[in-house]
């Protein structure tokens, strides 16, 4: 599924969140969007599923307007990730992932359902915590289990608002490291991060937000230094090392 956004615009309180925003995404891609706090991260993502409504512009999925797509059928589009979980957190692993099937199901899940909800828990190797309840994991754990409730959607586009929030290294490449796998199966995957070095490791397309508007969009060359010190207000220097290049932070610019 092609997502695009035209000309949205975004306002709190009359405040400007988004301003003009323009973006177009192809099947298949791993995209992250990035710039510093405040700059229009999460809020896109919220516009994108329709979670807010945009004051201007449109967002379009296949060349149609999601304005007008049932409940269901964005669900069956469109899966969303937030950065911390507020739903029912009492709910077991299992019946939370289940969650994701809603789209699909009646009142009462089939076994398909049930096979494909043990089947995601099989792979994100949250076996051995199935029946535990949410509030009783960690942060890591509980990435894991709102991904899975994403993935038991079978959406093609998949948004995620810092996915890598709060996890410790080894639990964020877990997380980044599966996402990747999802693209390679040809869905779409979206996400808000801070980390400019894990985002230029996993991205096939970068998009550099700042004050609401895209102040630059393509490959891991627009993490440059004169990008990064205008968007950030921090000079940096870029060290190849290998067939990666790495961020190393100097100093907040204007400061010896």
């Amino acid at each position: 599924m092609k997502l695009e956004a035209l000309g949205v615009e975004f306002s709190y309180n009359s405040h400007p969140i988004l301003d003009g925003v323009n973006l177009s995404i192809g099947p298949g891609q791993f995209v992250s969007i990035v710039g510093p706090n405040g700059s229009g991260k999460s809020t896109l993502l919220r516009c994108l599923d329709r979670i807010l409504k945009p004051r201007k512009g449109t967002i379009l999925i296949d060349k149609q307007d999601i304005r007008y797509f049932t409940g269901l059928e964005l669900a069956q589009a469109i899966g969303y990730v937030p950065q911390q979980e507020t739903g029912n957190l009492s709910l077991s692993v299992f019946d939370m992932i289940l969650m994701g099937r809603k789209p699909y199901g009646q009142w009462v899940p089939g076994p398909e359902d049930l096979r494909k909800t043990a089947a995601i828990i099989q792979r994100l190797g949250l076996k051995d915590l199935a029946s535990r309840g949410i509030d009783t994991l960690s942060g890591g754990q509980r990435q894991k289990v709102s991904i899975g409730r994403a993935l038991a959607q079978e959406a093609s586009i998949i948004l995620l608002d810092e996915p890598t929030a709060n996890l410790d290294l080894k639990h964020q490449l877990e997380v980044l490291d599966l996402l990747k796998e999802e693209v390679g199966q040809g869905r779409t995957v979206l996400v808000a991060i801070h980390d400019l070095n894990l985002a230029a490791r996993y991205s096939d397309q970068l998009i550099m937000l700042s004050n609401g508007r895209i102040f630059s969009a393509g490959g891991t060359e627009i993490l440059n230094e004169a990008n990064i010190e205008a968007v950030y207000g921090v000079k940096v220097n870029l060290i190849n090392n290998g067939a990666q290049q790495v961020i190393i932070p100097i100093s907040t610019a204007g400061v010896h």
